[in-house]
């Protein structure tokens, strides 16, 4: 069997310094019992299209029948229009879901805390032991928000993600059961569906954090990093510094391919041997741990845009 074709799987373009960041935060909670994430409160926001933008949809066709109404869709900019929602939830219960216009600014995400975050949180946790979850979107760090949390730390605390990494944050599953539930943007509008999510889908995705751990560098060491120049990018798997290239080798590679007129197939075929300290033996980077591929237009989001 040789290889077939499949669609890239989608992932967060991850720095070393957000590789650093996710270790840290998985060494923080890798003793983390169940119970102690019953504790949390997720929230986020998303964007949802109109139409998808990315080509993701597939019908099946008969000979003759791609032109049909029922195997075609229609073609708008940016999606034709979408909706945008902030939502939260907990192990106990589902929190508030708030359609918001336009998009999510420092002053209307500041109300959303003090009007729906704070009686959820003293409602859920009246003990204070509660931590309300965030990712680092500029609103959610604005001065004013902070201070808004500052002034409320005794009631609960705010638990910060490390940057670019929306795999830990369970709330992103919840927003792909409304994709495929939802039937049009009105009804998402309405937050009906929102409230119809069965409680063990919710539940079990809390259950699930223990074994997030698995899921960050910290648990496998051999991190994909990209580096994009022009119209290539180079994956590389990134391990100690003595045994791998780093990320500016490739560039200076793919600087020096054009002012040679070398091909990119060139640039594969280019053997690099690093030398590591005390060992005189030569660790070669082939094509079976390198290589290049075309860099496509700007990844599109598979339906939503998160902010």
């Amino acid at each position: 069997m040789g290889p077939h074709s499949r669609r890239p799987v989608r992932v967060s373009m991850l720095t070393p310094v957000h590789c650093r960041k996710r270790q840290q935060w998985a060494r923080e909670h890798q003793n983390w019992t169940t119970e102690q994430w019953k504790k949390v409160a997720w929230s986020d926001e998303s964007r949802f299209l109109l139409h998808p933008v990315d080509g993701r949809v597939h019908v099946r066709v008969l000979p003759g029948e791609h032109m049909t109404p029922g195997c075609t869709m229609g073609r708008r900019r940016a999606g034709g229009g979408s909706v945008l929602l902030w939502a939260m939830f907990c192990w106990e219960t589902l929190g508030p879901a708030i359609h918001v216009d336009v998009t999510l600014t420092r002053s209307t995400y500041l109300s959303i805390v003090a009007d729906h975050v704070h009686p959820f949180m003293e409602t859920l946790f009246p003990d204070g032991c509660g931590l309300f979850q965030q990712d680092n979107a500029l609103c959610h760090k604005a001065e004013m928000v902070q201070e808004w949390f500052d002034d409320h730390n005794n009631q609960f605390e705010v638990l910060t993600p490390p940057p670019n990494s929306p795999d830990l944050n369970p709330i992103q599953h919840l927003w792909d059961v409304l994709d495929k539930q939802v039937p049009s943007m009105e009804a998402l509008k309405d937050l009906t569906y929102w409230c119809q999510i069965l409680q063990h889908t919710f539940r079990d995705l809390v259950e699930s954090m223990p074994r997030q751990k698995k899921m960050t560098p910290e648990a496998n060491p051999s991190t994909q990093l990209t580096a994009t120049t022009n119209s290539t990018s180079v994956d590389v798997e990134q391990g100690s510094d003595d045994q791998h290239l780093r990320v500016r080798d490739y560039r200076k590679l793919a600087i020096c391919s054009i002012i040679c007129g070398l091909s990119c197939v060139g640039i594969v075929s280019l053997i690099y041997s690093v030398k590591s300290e005390g060992n005189q033996n030569k660790r070669i980077f082939d094509g079976k741990t390198s290589h290049l591929e075309r860099d496509a237009s700007p990844e599109q989001p598979e339906y939503r845009k998160t902010l």
